[in-house]
């Protein structure tokens, strides 16, 4: 976390004061609360969503699988994100625990890769390269060159450079191989609606962070494991 600065905001008990304050703050670049706040439909925001308020809740585990059941009916270009407020996963009778297992096997890593859980923080990031970036393309035989081009705002309040490239008109089952250069320290490629898509993550820290937790894990994998380790979205 060092050299990192606060870019989000969550009001606290429905305290407006804040909110009216990180208006006029710079380096908040986004804000969440309960009431007042707007809907994110993800594929609705074609701009830097720099200062708006979107809303959240604090629904029980057992309503967010209904809640992503039934927002995923809704047609892509509507569809609203589902935005979960919780302090810890921590419980007794480890319902997030189990929650965050089935999102896994159902719909993310596990599933059918339908859903991702970024915070809040790297939703925002990842909304502004969208809306920012830009791509160039050359054809050299068989090959196609992508030049991604990410805007580096002020260091301290960006930290998850990445972004997937949907590649329109080019068959995924066509493609033999994808490589990058030094700048992408993790690559990826899928199929969407038939085409290719391309994920890059430029962390510099992103192996350092792989190798960290694995080794918290390792270190203590009986009693991580009877704890329901908790995680913070």
């Amino acid at each position: 976390m060092s050299g990192r600065g606060i870019k989000t905001l969550a009001e606290p008990d429905g305290n407006k004061a804040y909110v009216n304050a990180a208006a006029g703050y710079s380096p908040i670049r986004i804000m969440t609360a309960q009431a007042g706040a707007m809907t994110l439909k993800p594929l609705k925001v074609n701009s830097d969503p720099m200062g708006l308020l979107w809303q959240r809740s604090f629904p029980e585990p057992d309503q967010v699988r209904t809640y992503v059941a039934n927002t995923l009916a809704v047609s892509v270009d509507e569809r609203p994100a589902v935005h979960i407020g919780l302090h810890n996963t921590l419980d007794a009778t480890g319902q997030w625990a189990d929650l965050l297992l089935w999102l896994n096997d159902t719909y993310s890593k596990d599933g059918d890769n339908s859903v991702w859980v970024p915070s809040l923080e790297e939703y925002y990031e990842y909304a502004y390269y969208h809306t920012q970036g830009s791509v160039g393309r050359q054809v050299s035989g068989n090959t196609l060159i992508l030049t991604v081009r990410l805007p580096a705002p002020a260091g301290k309040y960006f930290y998850y450079p990445s972004v997937t490239v949907n590649v329109e008109g080019l068959s995924g089952s066509a493609v033999t191989g994808v490589t990058a250069n030094n700048a992408v320290t993790g690559l990826s490629r899928g199929v969407y609606n038939g085409s290719l898509t391309v994920s890059i993550d430029c962390r510099k820290e992103l192996a350092a962070l792989a190798r960290h937790f694995v080794e918290v894990y390792e270190a203590d994998k009986g009693s991580a494991i009877k704890r329901r380790t908790p995680f913070t979205l």
